[in-house]
């Protein structure tokens, strides 16, 4: 994870699996600054070299042999000798007086204990590559077919990649970004690391350094969910984020020079103690995702809720249209917050997600944004689903659970195939209404004009209960019932609920948590809660086929 504090101390190793974009790495580093000694500067594999000493790769190669093993048979166990050790610290001592000096070998990944029992101040980065780049990037080169199948292989790296991240301030990045977001991130990495910085430190990197490039989201064939899943937990601790960035505001205005164009949707979404959902929420908002949109098209306005637990450093990493707001409260209910986060808008619709654990489909920012240009003034919904094979508070009765979540989650490939989600998910209670028969009575998407949102004085805050009870069903209903505005229901988009103990989709007596909801409602608006029936709404969209049995 790229933090804000700086790593001063000995060595720099450099980690990471074969064709994983280590020598790009070692390369751009030794560009700011870094000393690697005599290394291989041209190879035919490598364009600028693989910036390896041979010495060293020797010496791993030696140490994993001692013990049965190779670069591509790792050894169950690790152990070396003196002749070993009086090579490797040799290796050391040439660069006695080098202030800033390291080395790179993917065996590393195999060896550290060995290395670090001399350099035990050293400093890890690391780099990461999704195994199917990786695996065509082994096959495509001559004398390198591993003994092990490619994509165990990488597992048995990044599994060891993994536990050094979860437990240690590790810097990494992701050979899969593009230009900009990788020269960003190698930039924070060298200055944390204390390098020193031309104006350039990077004339090392060239997009075409990387000889595999397939869609970097699509699984190889092959590939299993559990390597997907450890891919993806990798990637949660990489961030960019240079040291320096912008402090996290609770100002309203402090994030408006983020962005320099004026968006045509701000989108505000709640987190509440949702680390794990909040990485795919998020990307699933990013224009990575998202189809036929750019990021001038619209501002994400993530707000934590009464707890901070996201990294500030990586929600803005998913885009220059992204900004995070910690909103510090004891309440349970999301009603300010999603205030605060209206007030934090620029642009003249916005759209809401008041429950951060949500997947949106692929188009939905897409058809949203041609929903408001069709028929402004206008609001726009859609409907919503929950992932897995029942409404999850009679799933998680018999055995569905975060864990069984990622692993389906990884097995369709959703990040690629967003509309994959209708597939694996049961429409939820307040959409029962299906695509083409009203407006659901509560929206988990909603957008209309910021000038609307004002007029209702945004969310009551009066609704406290957890999760804020019945208020988003209270500001739809008054929502519809401002004249002149017209309903848009989206076809063929969606929203998708992770699990993860929501006050409803997570209580297993719905009635009685429903009951306590109606009861507040009563209190403040005299009467028990039922919907309006909106009988002139437009439908808009297409309908992909995973999505059609949801016509009811």
């Amino acid at each position: 994870m790229i933090g804000t504090r700086p790593l001063r101390g000995g060595p720099i190793i450099i980690l990471g699996m074969h064709r994983s974009g280590t020598s790009c790495l070692a390369g751009s580093l030794e560009s700011a600054g870094l000393v690697l000694g005599d290394v291989v500067n041209a190879s035919p594999h490598n364009k600028k070299g693989n910036k390896e000493s041979k010495v060293l790769r020797k010496i791993n190669d030696d140490l994993l042999a001692l013990n049965g093993g190779s670069w591509d048979d790792p050894p169950k166990s690790l152990n070396w000798n003196d002749e070993l050790r009086m090579r490797r610290d040799a290796y050391i001592a040439d660069f006695d007086g080098v202030a800033d000096w390291g080395f790179k070998d993917p065996r590393c990944l195999l060896t550290l204990p060995f290395w670090r029992e001399a350099l035990p101040d050293a400093r890890l980065v690391a780099t990461l590559r999704h195994p199917s780049s990786v695996v065509k990037s082994l096959s495509n080169r001559k004398g390198m077919a591993p003994k092990l199948d490619s994509l165990h292989l990488w597992s048995a790296y990044n599994h060891r990649l993994l536990r050094l991240c979860e437990t240690e301030d590790i810097p990494l990045i992701s050979f899969d970004w593009n230009e900009k977001r990788y020269r960003e991130a190698v930039r924070a990495i060298a200055e944390r690391l204390g390098l020193h910085l031309a104006k350039d430190p990077l004339p090392f990197f060239e997009p075409d350094l990387r000889s595999a490039t397939p869609d970097w989201r699509t699984p190889p064939n092959g590939a299993t969910a559990e390597a997907e899943a450890l891919y993806q937990k990798l990637l949660s601790h990489a961030v960019i984020g240079p040291t320096g960035g912008p402090e996290v505001s609770e100002n309203p205005a402090a994030s408006n020079t983020q962005q320099p164009d004026k968006p045509k949707l701000s989108i505000v979404v709640i987190f509440h103690e949702m680390q794990r959902e909040a990485r795919r929420t998020l990307y699933g908002l990013s224009e990575q995702y998202q189809t036929k949109v750019t990021r001038n098209d619209y501002e994400v306005i993530a707000v934590e809720n009464g707890t901070q637990r996201l990294d500030p450093n990586w929600v803005r990493s998913h885009g220059l249209n992204f900004q995070y707001h910690f909103h510090e409260t004891k309440s349970v209910s999301p009603a300010a917050a999603v205030n605060f986060g209206a007030a934090c808008a620029r642009a003249p619709y916005i759209a809401l997600i008041v429950d951060g654990a949500r997947i949106p489909s692929p188009g939905l920012i897409q058809m949203t944004l041609a929903a408001i240009n069709a028929f402004h003034p206008c609001y726009v919904s859609a409907l919503a689903w929950q992932l897995g094979p029942d409404i999850q508070r009679k799933s998680v009765l018999n055995g569905y659970s975060q864990a069984v979540e990622d692993e389906l989650l990884a097995s369709i490939g959703w990040r690629n195939q967003g509309y994959n989600l209708f597939d694996v998910s049961t429409i939820a209670p307040s959409s029962e209404c299906g695509f083409l028969n009203g407006l659901p009575s509560e929206c988990s998407w909603l957008a209309l004009p910021l000038t609307s949102f004002k007029s209702l004085a945004g969310y009551d805050e009066g609704f406290q209960s957890p999760g804020g009870g019945l208020v988003n069903h209270d500001f739809l209903k008054r929502l519809t019932a401002i004249p002149d505005l017209t309903p848009v229901q989206l076809l063929g988009e969606g929203s998708f609920h992770q699990v993860h103990g929501g006050a409803m989709t997570g209580s297993s007596d719905g009635s009685a948590t429903f009951k306590s909801f109606q009861e507040e409602y009563l209190r403040l608006r005299g009467q028990k809660f039922s919907p309006r029936y909106v009988s002139d709404a437009v439908y808009l969209g297409c309908m992909p086929k995973v999505a059609r049995k949801f016509v009811f």
